[in-house]
């Protein structure tokens, strides 16, 4: 069988406070910062040397925000189909 999926993208992940996920993520774990948007509330870790990376949002900026998965696909028309 065949899976549409080629890759993953990034994860989010909502955070009750960025700082302290700041903390967490790159002095608790050793995750480099890939980037930091801290005035609108996102942090970005990097994982390995992959382009995809975990993405911190602040729920306080983010109300909306989810833990979510980003799928990388050839064709998202077809494969949802």
């Amino acid at each position: 069988m065949q899976y549409p999926i080629k890759d993953y993208d990034n994860f989010f992940i909502p955070v009750d406070s960025l700082d302290r996920a700041k903390r967490f993520y790159r002095d608790v774990l050793g995750l480099p910062v890939h980037f930091d948007f801290g005035d609108i509330g996102m942090t970005a870790f990097k994982v390995g040397n992959s382009e995809p990376a975990i993405i911190a949002q602040e729920k306080g900026k983010h109300p909306q925000a989810r833990p979510s998965i980003l799928f990388e696909v050839e064709d998202v028309e077809e494969d949802l189909r």
